[in-house]
């Protein structure tokens, strides 16, 4: 019964009719849904009730929040009270399993890159966040590509490497990383002095 109400859900005519509380036919009679969640339920979008003495009270429901779409099915049910009420139960619990969280933040340092000529470390950050859906409890992993080291100038802004965020093997997002500050080349005669002192401080070691 879920397959057939995805399938069905597929054709446009379906989704809309199902997602009607009432409908007027040619005659003026007024029809009304089976489906109790409608307008009460928060998100549901359909999609078919059934009721025979041996099957009982039944129906698949779905329900569509950030960006997610839910499908729950009840057969055999004692009461349309009970299959209601069962249904409310189970597309609260699923919706539960997920929740909207930034998976790529703008204000985090995804990688470090080592500068030439003692300078710290430079940051990189991406341009823009992204939010997602994702399952509580289920991992995400972070892939950074980019380089160890960085050659002077760079400038802040400057693209030097892509950040990746997958749950499982399903890719949630990518963004690029750039530099978070702009970092110039030093003059020759700050070189000089930096060669200067790191072979004064390499004999000194020596030394020891």
């Amino acid at each position: 019964m879920t397959r057939l109400a995805l399938a069905a859900m597929r054709i446009p005519v379906v989704r809309t009719t199902v997602a009607e509380r009432e409908d007027t036919i040619e005659s003026g009679l007024v029809l009304h849904t089976w489906n109790d969640l409608l307008g009460v339920f928060p998100g549901v979008i359909g999609v078919k009730t059934g009721h025979t003495s041996l099957a009982g009270w039944s129906q698949v429901a779905a329900v569509r929040e950030r960006g997610l779409t839910v499908y729950a099915t009840i057969l055999g049910s004692p009461s349309r009270s009970r299959r209601d009420a069962d249904l409310e139960r189970l597309l609260r619990y699923a919706l539960d399993q997920y929740r909207v969280v930034p998976v790529i933040s703008v204000g985090h340092v995804y990688a470090r890159l080592t500068l030439p000529y003692g300078k710290p470390s430079l940051g990189l950050v991406p341009r823009t966040s992204q939010l997602d859906l994702v399952r509580v409890g289920r991992p995400l992993i972070e892939r950074v590509l980019a380089p160890v080291v960085a050659s002077l100038p760079v400038r802040r802004g400057e693209q030097l490497g892509r950040v990746q965020v997958w749950a499982g093997d399903r890719l949630l997002g990518s963004r690029v990383l750039v530099a978070a500050r702009t970092v110039p080349r030093p003059s020759a005669a700050s070189r000089i002095r930096w060669y200067a002192r790191r072979t004064v401080h390499h004999v000194l070691a020596l030394l020891r």
